[in-house]
């Protein structure tokens, strides 16, 4: 499936009996249900869910999961995007600005704004590892294969690895301030890795 408007859908405190109707419900209600059934479909590692009545478990979906949502883009052109659709990775569509704003400050207030350390050469290694293990948006569950005993969020993740694909993209010769950027062995692994994993995403789409 080429041509879509993509986002995923972080699923947080999950109930038990959570169903992919449910799921279904909570995208009606952040868009004002202006979209019609066939025009929304959620994928779950290459899995479409196309049982409603099925539970998010039977999926394999617990809290942390990274759900993607896929729009038919020719309705929502017809229709048009509500003015709450956040169309962005990490962000529920329909989050108002209020809500990212409060989420903000809650950061803010607790050191979520706090500037971190720089990842470690052991630590970059274990993203790419992760990375070609599960695939591009899996950072949850990266971060819990690998990141567990750290402070490191799944935001973190996807941060630092679309950071190293831009160094990886880079002219040779380029110096950079981290050193295991300037090996040119691993800015080669990070451009395999990140081609294999988007290659995969096409197929699985």
């Amino acid at each position: 499936m080429t041509d879509v408007l993509r986002t995923l859908l972080h699923i947080f405190d999950a109930q038990r009996d959570a169903t992919v109707a449910t799921l279904r419900g909570k995208v009606d209600d952040s868009t004002g249900s202006v979209f019609k059934d066939h025009a929304v479909i959620f994928k779950y590692k290459g899995k479409t869910l196309d049982d409603l009545s099925a539970n998010l478990s039977e999926y394999g979906i617990t809290h942390g999961s990274e759900v993607l949502l896929l729009i038919n883009p020719e309705t929502a052109a017809a229709v048009g995007l509500p003015p709450t659709m956040v169309p962005h990775q990490g962000e529920f569509p329909g989050e108002v600005p209020q809500q990212k704003a409060k989420k903000q400050r809650t950061a803010s207030a607790t050191g979520g704004d706090k500037k971190r350390e720089r990842f470690s050469k052991e630590e970059a290694d274990d993203l790419i590892k992760g990375v070609e293990l599960y695939g591009l948006g899996q950072w949850a569950q990266i971060r819990t294969s690998f990141f567990q005993q750290t402070t490191r969020t799944g935001v973190d993740l996807k941060d630092k690895w679309r950071n190293l694909v831009t160094a990886a993209a880079r002219q040779s010769g380029f110096k950079f301030r981290v050193d295991y950027l300037n090996d040119p062995a691993f800015l080669e692994r990070v451009r395999t890795v990140n081609d294999e994993a988007n290659k995969t995403m096409r197929n699985v789409l």
